[in-house]
């Protein structure tokens, strides 16, 4: 795949249940000052919306699957995580 790093041996790459356990009842504003103010919650369910409207259009949509992070905002409300991992050199990531 083009602009993919390849994993030469020295770096490691960071399991997304590791990156669950690091972020687990964090701040978002500890992560980036731009993330709207929650704290991270990671609980495995199934979820699926009801249909949601498209602008302009006639169909619908909706979220269906599996559902294991998310940010419960200081709002009221939550948000939809995706996590994910990729090679890092393994000293910054112990860091």
């Amino acid at each position: 795949m083009p602009g993919r790093p390849k994993n030469t041996g020295s770096e490691e790459r960071p399991s997304v249940d590791c990156i669950k356990a690091q972020l687990a009842g964090r701040r978002t504003e500890s992560i980036a000052t731009n993330m709207p103010a929650g704290i991270f919650k990671h609980v495995e369910i199934w979820v699926e919306s009801a249909p949601i409207s498209v602008p302009i259009r006639e169909s619908t949509c909706k979220f269906m699957g599996s559902f294991d992070s998310f940010i419960e905002l200081d709002s009221g409300g939550y948000a939809m995580v995706a996590l994910t991992s990729r090679y890092r050199d393994a000293e910054l990531f112990r860091r």
